[in-house]
């Protein structure tokens, strides 16, 4: 804490009882090294998927910095105290929009997987720490890692279903793709954790390989392309990565069906 400018030597000891008696954390006595207990780590990791900075130290630090800033005459307080209450009003407001994301960690992190809609034959290995997720069928739909308690949200199940791809990954972070075909047919192939943060410039939010902007990904959009879709104006044919043959728009509905000696896989 002194390292990163938190706190002082009087409110030190008081941060680690109150984390302590919190159950964020168990203290072992014999190393005095503070243990992060199951709740302290998806508190942690919730807070992390919102705002990082709820988190990390630079909050805190900046405010003990004004605060110093105050005793040397610096600063004014009443110009430190609103800019204070603004930053963490701002938190407040982001932190409330979102708390269904700490919702959903929670309750993969704490229900019995007996407790919970799980499908166990979608296990796509996590390219964090290798292991297998789980996929939670219960809305919202969810892979959920529980080595690194980290859950990935997936399109819903009224839209269409999830499958394994045969063991491809994805070359930016190693997660092993699935595939959602929608309930008209259309398909294509995704990666948990770019459909949740996005991680290459130009790629969006809960989106799909067929919207990837990779330039040399088998699976991206650059390499399955066809051409503009003659359905909208927006969208780009892809080549279907399911074993039907088609092309589908990225976009909208649209779908044109090959003949049967075009392949369709990523060969």
């Amino acid at each position: 804490m002194e390292k990163y400018g938190i706190g002082t030597d009087a409110s030190i000891p008081q941060h680690i009882h109150n984390i302590s008696d919190r159950n964020y954390v168990s203290v072992d006595h014999k190393s005095r090294r503070l243990i992060p207990t199951k709740l302290g780590i998806a508190l942690v990791h919730g807070y992390h998927k919102i705002d990082s900075e709820l988190v990390l130290p630079t909050v805190r630090a900046r405010i003990e910095q004004s605060v110093a800033k105050i005793a040397k005459g610096i600063a004014s307080m009443d110009t430190v105290i609103k800019e204070s209450l603004n930053v963490f009003a701002n938190k407040f407001q982001q932190f409330f929009s979102q708390i269904s994301k700490m919702d959903e960690l929670f309750e993969a992190s704490f229900s019995s997987f007996t407790d919970m809609d799980v499908n166990n034959k979608i296990k796509p290995l996590c390219g964090k720490c290798r292991r297998y997720m789980k996929y939670i069928h219960l809305k919202p739909n969810r892979l959920y890692c529980p080595v690194c308690e980290e859950t990935y949200k997936m399109p819903s199940v009224t839209q269409g279903k999830i499958r394994l791809f045969d063991g491809a990954k994805c070359p930016l972070d190693n997660f092993e793709l699935v595939i959602f075909t929608s309930k008209k047919g259309q398909s294509y192939s995704l990666c948990p954790y770019c459909y949740n943060h996005p991680n290459i410039e130009g790629q969006k939010l809960e989106k799909g390989c067929n919207h990837c902007p990779h330039p040399t990904c088998k699976f991206a959009l650059s390499q399955r392309e066809y051409g503009p879709c003659p359905g909208c104006d927006f969208g780009r044919l892809v080549m279907n990565p399911h074993y039907l043959p088609s092309m589908d728009c990225n976009i909208c509905s649209y779908s044109v069906l090959l003949g049967d000696n075009i392949k369709s896989g990523y060969n």
